[in-house]
Parts: structure tokens; sequence; C-alpha cells
């Protein structure tokens, strides 16, 4: 007897083997149409953005025309906040850690059969335009495609990249197939960051929409002074509305690109029985949580909720709104049974089309992580659990948000906080007093378990994950339990898929992962002793002794103050009645602040310097006198303290000497 046929190869003989029993069904006399699969993946798209998911009608149009005849899903999740791996869930119905394609060198396995490979062997010219980056051939995408086009022009002025530069290239293809079976894959970066380099007319139009104030404006002082931000031009809004204004332009130009798609469908008698799928891999974070303006990071929703407008054949279901989750993994299923095709056998995710005839569905959860934080998250029954990170937040900054030292005046550099970011040839060498963490960033990133209940707190505020006496709540023991489940099925399916030549996944995340689940549903304390013995001892402190973050109330205050002085003054306006008064009195509240809260000192000394700078901008006078002679009062006794064994908590030291940074000058 010969060996036995590989896996994957039976899948591919049975796709096709499929293809000819569908067709077996028409006569001589009465070919089928041309079946048609468009999936159009509108990179960093926050669902609440398009019209039909609550925005104003002017920002896309065709997508909302589109999605009178299509199934619209309201919570939709991608299994990841970054791009590559998200596309790969999409094209594989395998979650991140399945596929194992999750961070920049890793490929995809041979033997994983993708929706490019199956729509394929069952007959269909397969070609794909993306606009790169993360979405190139070399990390495996271009596997089943007979043409793979991921040809971005370059950097210089006027360069012409999105929908703009891939349409063209798409149509033309399309016209060469235009009586064929085709799948067309479209990826467009024109909603992605920077949110400033579309077309100049339509940002002109979206920059006179009225804009109100938000209550995470004052997040926008804070992350102005990260390199993440700089990249993105924070710093040119005042408010995050100018902002959105700006994405939503970006939002408008892909609403185009689409709208041309559709219109190829249309003028070629295709549009009735074509499947078209309008989705993203991501959301976009607005400073949601408090991290950043981006995406990458966190598995709250602003990161993860994504829109998915599915057009089925002869507008099947067209209307419907979907209120039960799904997720990315259930893309592919889902356009293979559109036409009578069997999944691959090892994809995870399951057609939604039993969602709208009435099928059961056998997975009753979604499962997710964040590479860049190995973060795990958990969808069951109406509750998120979002594991602690596997990295620490000080790494997970300064690889992902660049926090620089505020202009404070004199906050020296430690020898050996210097790191570099951006692309080779392009670094940017920055410096980060992480002993002082003047920018609160272990405030803002959150390293503990979390849990939330999505019925009642939609925006993920109220983390239930722990009881009175700081525990972990039994229903967040059985989440995490579960989750180890998920994440070891996940893990064995990569094992099983692995074809010796793809790069695995990293291994040393890989082990933390396991051990930080193990950990939260360990069953005995020898169980929990023995996986904290396998961690980093960094990462071992965070989970024994958390960082604790104070009442950040004061400071929330005192930014939202200063970012609305900001605006007036950018925008010529006078300060209104009192604001004057209120910043003489922040000023001495940032000082008592700094007294309860010395451990978190350095955050003071720097907005205490810019309350100065910007009374002087708005022509007012505060006494910063006060404010220092409060601070140099509170920095001698606490050095005198310190000199004579005090034991007790004591404040940051930069490395300037002065205790938490330097009194307002």
């Amino acid at each position: 007897m010969g060996s036995p046929m590989p896996r994957r190869t039976i899948t591919v003989v049975l796709l096709a083997l499929a293809a000819v029993a569908g067709g077996l069904g028409w006569s001589c006399s009465h070919r089928a149409p041309p079946r048609t699969v468009f999936l159009v993946s509108i990179d960093t798209l926050r669902p609440e953005r398009l019209g039909v998911y609550g925005n104003t009608p002017d920002v896309s149009p065709r997508i909302d025309a589109l999605a009178k005849d299509a199934v619209v899903f309201d919570q939709a999740l991608a299994n990841s906040p970054y791009t590559l791996p998200s596309h790969m869930t999409m094209l594989t119905g395998l979650d991140p850690v399945a596929h194992g394609v999750k961070r920049d060198g890793d490929i995809l396995s041979s033997r994983v059969t993708t929706l490019a490979e199956a729509l394929r062997a069952a007959g269909f010219q397969c070609g794909a335009f993306t606009d790169g980056g993360f979405v190139s051939a070399g990390y495996g995408f271009s596997q089943g495609f007979h043409v793979f086009d991921d040809k971005r022009d370059s950097r210089e002025e006027g360069a012409v990249n999105g929908f703009k530069r891939i349409l063209p290239r798409a149509t033309a293809w399309l016209d060469s197939h235009a009586d064929d079976d085709v799948f067309l894959f479209v990826h467009t970066f024109d909603v992605h960051a920077p949110y400033q380099t579309g077309d100049p007319d339509v940002h002109t139009r979206f920059r006179a929409r009225p804009v109100q104030d938000a209550p995470q404006d004052y997040e926008l002082f804070r992350l102005g002074f990260m390199y993440q931000s700089q990249l993105l031009k924070t710093a040119d809004y005042g408010r995050l509305g100018e902002m959105l204004n700006d994405y939503d332009s970006g939002v408008n130009e892909a609403d185009a690109g689409v709208g041309t798609l559709v219109d190829w469908l249309s003028a070629h008698g295709r549009l009735q029985d074509a499947l078209v799928i309008v989705v993203s891999d991501h959301g976009e974070s607005f400073a949601d949580h408090g991290v950043h303006v981006g995406h990458g990071i966190g598995l709250t929703d602003d990161e993860i909720h994504i829109p998915l407008v599915l057009k089925l054949p002869r507008a099947e279901a067209g209307g419907r709104r979907i209120e039960g989750p799904v997720d990315l993994t259930d893309l592919a299923p889902t356009v293979l049974d559109v036409f009578g095709l069997p999944p691959a056998a090892e994809m995870q995710g399951e057609s939604v089309l039993g969602l709208l005839r009435g099928r059961n569905r056998r997975r009753d959860y979604i499962f997710g992580n964040s590479p860049n934080t190995e973060c795990y998250y958990l969808l069951r029954d109406g509750w998120k659990f979002i594991t602690p990170p596997c990295v620490l937040p000080m790494t997970v900054a300064e690889r992902h948000l660049g926090p620089t030292n505020p202009p404070s005046g004199a906050l020296a550099q430690d020898e050996g906080t210097e790191y570099q970011i951006g692309p080779p040839g392009h670094q940017v060498t920055l410096h980060y007093d992480e002993a002082g963490d003047p920018l609160g960033i272990r405030d803002a990133l959150v390293d503990c378990s979390r849990l939330y209940d999505r019925g009642v707190d939609p925006h993920e505020r109220n983390n239930l994950a722990y009881d009175d006496q700081g525990e972990l709540t039994q229903r967040a023991h059985e989440m995490a339990d579960f989750a180890d489940q998920v994440f070891q099925h996940s893990l064995e399916v990569h094992k099983q898929l692995d074809d010796g030549v793809s790069v695995p996944v990293g291994e040393i995340h890989q082990d933390q992962a396991l051990a930080q689940l193990g950990y939260l549903g360990a069953q005995n304390a020898q169980d929990k002793d023995l996986f904290l013995s396998e961690l980093p001892s960094g990462l071992r402190h965070a989970i024994t002794s958390p960082h604790q973050s104070p009442d950040l109330d004061v400071l929330k205050e005192a930014d939202t103050v200063m970012q609305r002085v900001r605006i007036l003054v950018r925008d010529g306006q006078p300060l209104p009645e009192g604001v004057p008064a209120r910043m003489q009195t922040l000023g001495e509240t940032l000082v008592g602040w700094a007294v309860t809260n010395p451990a978190q000192s350095a955050q003071i000394g720097w907005r205490l310097n810019e309350l100065v700078h910007l009374a002087q901008q708005a022509g007012v006078t505060v006494d910063a006198e006060r404010w220092a002679d409060k601070w140099r009062a509170w920095a001698a006794k606490r050095a005198k303290g310190k000199g004579a064994g005090d034991g007790g908590d004591k404040p940051a030291q930069s490395s300037d000497g002065h205790a938490g940074g330097t009194p307002p000058r």
C-alpha cells in the first residue's frame, strides 16, 4: 500500500470534486452565471464611522446603499488588533495562535488550506490587490492566488496608494476574467493613520464639519509626548473631533472605492449573484481607554470591534441585522458555504449562514490575541475576559508608543534608558525616565486580569475580575480556565499544521502565555508556584505584585483644563471667566497630589511648568511661586527623611537629583 494522502491534499481534492458535482446540475444550454466573490478589507475601520452603524450619511453612502441588500453584523470582532494576524485569520479561518503568523518574520505553513486555495480548486480565478505592508506575499498571503499584487508606490511626495492605486490594476484584472468565476481580495490603507494623507479636497470638505468637545480630549495633551502620536501628527489636533473629521475623510475615500467595485459588478451584470463582503481587520482607539490613539495593543472593543457587511447572492436576507457575536475565523467558512463548498478540515470558524437559516452554531465563544502584549481574550455568554499581558507594560510602551520625557526643563537622562524606534535608516533615539514614569505609562497600560459584562457595560469600563479582597472572582476563574483550553487546542492545531519550514510561533511568548493562562486557571498552590517559577523575574513580579494606580482624577482634570486653554489660545479666543483662577487652584492641587502620591510625583513637575507656559500664552497671571514654595518644602522634607533612613514612601527621584522632577519655573 502507498502512503496515506496528506489531509490538505484530501481537502483540495474534495473541493474540486464538489465544484464538478455542482456543475453537473446545469445542462450545456443553461450555463450557470459566473460565481463572484469580492472580499474588501478596509484596514483600521471602526464600525461606528460608517453610516450604517450610526455615522452621518455623508461619510459612507456607497457602503450604506450596499448594506440595504446585505446582512449587517453588529458584534463582529477581530481576533487580533493588528493587521498581520487578523488578515491571516480572515483568509484561513484559523485564530492567530493556530495559524501562527503573528509577528514580522512569521510565515504561513504550506499545510494550511487558505480560502484562495479552496476557491482555486473549485475553479475560481483568484486575484489579490493589497496596500502591502503586513499584507504582503512574504508572509504567505499569496498562497493560492493566481495574482498577488502588493506593490506600493514609494513614499515620495505625491505617491498614490490605497484605492486610487489599487483600482486600475484590480479592474483590469477583472476585465480579463469577465466571464470567469472570480475571487477578488482587496486590502487598502485609505483609513489608516496618518489621517492627513488622502485627497486634499475630501479633507477640506470634512474639516469644515463642526466639532464639539469630547470627554477624552484631554488625552491628546499627554499623548503628544509619545513618538507614535508624533507619527500620527496628534499635535495638529486640539480635539478628538478634529481627528475624527480627518479619519472620516479616509472612510469616505474608501467608500468611494467600494462603490467603484460595485459599479464594475453592475456594469458586467454580476452584482445580483455576487457575494460581496466589506470588513476590517481591526478597529482604532481614539484614547478610549487612555492608552493611545491607534491600534495593535489592546483587546477592548475600540481596537477589535469591526464592521461586517455581507451581501449574499440574490440579496438573501438583505436588510437583516445580526446581533449575535461573530469573528474573522467565520469569514472563510462562510464564503465556501455560500457556494456549497466544504470548509478545510482545520478551519476553526463556522459559516454565519447558520445564523440566517436557523441552524445552531456549534461554537459559543470567540478567542483572540494581541501579539504585541501577549494578552488573550475570550468572549462567551455575554462576558469578555482579558488575560494580563505577558510583556511588561514599559516594554510595550517603548516598543509601540515611544514615550519621551515631557519638556519639564531639567529631567536629565539616565544612562541605559536610550532606545531606538522607527524603520531602518529612519530610526530615532528616544529616552524615557522609566523610574519616574512622568507620563504615567504604568497607570495607563493595564497589567491585571479584566472581566466585563458587555450587556450592561458596552464600553468596558467596569472591571469585574476581582472581588473586594482583590481575588479573582469565580466567573473570572471559569473564563480563564476555558481560555486556557481554547489556547491549548489552538496551539495543538498549530503544531499539527507545522510544515517544518515556516517560522514557528515565538517560543518565548508561547511559554509565557501558557504559564500565564495556566497560572490563572491553576487549581492549587503547587501549580501556581510552578507556573510562576517559569516566568521571567520582571513578569513574575508584575503578576505577584501588580501595579496599583492611585486616583488619577486630579491629573485628568488638570489635563482637561490645559487642553481647553490650549484650544482657546490656538483659536485666538479669550479664556472664560473663572478659568485663570481655576488654573491657579489646579497648580496647588497638583502639588498636593504629589505629596499624597510620592511614587508618582514625576507626573506633576512638567504639568506645573505647562500651566505656567499656557498662562503666559493666554496673557493671564498665575502665582507659580506659591506652587514652587510648596514643592521645594515637600521635596526638602522628603530628602531629609530619606537621609535619616526613613523607610516610608519616598518620592521618585529623577536623574537631576530633584524629587519627582523640577518645580515650575
